[in-house]
């Protein structure tokens, strides 16, 4: 009995580096979204001329549908970073073609900078998370066994 209530303890901590690892995953998709969204939305506005409402009610995904609601406290991102989005997607669609296509360019190259940290993130400590989780598992499995 002893035995499989420790074997649960580890595995219980193989299952939080794996929570660990999808919280990552989750913010480096985000961010990937958010940039196929903004680059739409620029080909959709900038050389379609279709209103950015549009582009946002077909191609928004949920999540970039939770910042623009100001519903996103379950997203992966800090504050400063949902104010931030929030911000850029409200403002994109509001002036004349040729600024707008240069203030999405500008907001893309934000979002790649926190794409790129995010993916950092994900590449070092996602994946060491699941490989450590298993390893403080079976180490409390031989100490306590």
């Amino acid at each position: 009995m002893r035995v499989f209530l420790l074997a649960v303890v580890a595995l219980c901590c193989g299952v939080i580096g794996f929570k660990v690892r999808d919280y990552y995953k989750r913010r480096k998709k985000l961010f990937s979204d958010l940039i196929k969204f903004l680059k739409k939305v620029k080909e959709e506005v900038c050389l379609k001329k279709n209103y950015v409402r549009e582009v946002f009610d077909v191609e928004g995904s949920e999540d970039v549908k939770k910042i623009v609601a100001n519903e996103g406290a379950d997203l992966p991102l800090s504050k400063e970073e949902i104010r931030e989005i929030r911000e850029i997607l409200l403002n994109v669609g509001k002036s004349v073609v040729d600024y707008e296509e240069e203030k999405i360019e500008d907001s893309l190259l934000k979002i790649k900078r926190y794409e790129d940290d995010a993916s950092k993130k994900y590449d070092q400590k996602g994946v060491l998370s699941v490989k450590m989780g298993f390893l403080v598992g079976i180490a409390i499995f031989i100490l306590l066994v």
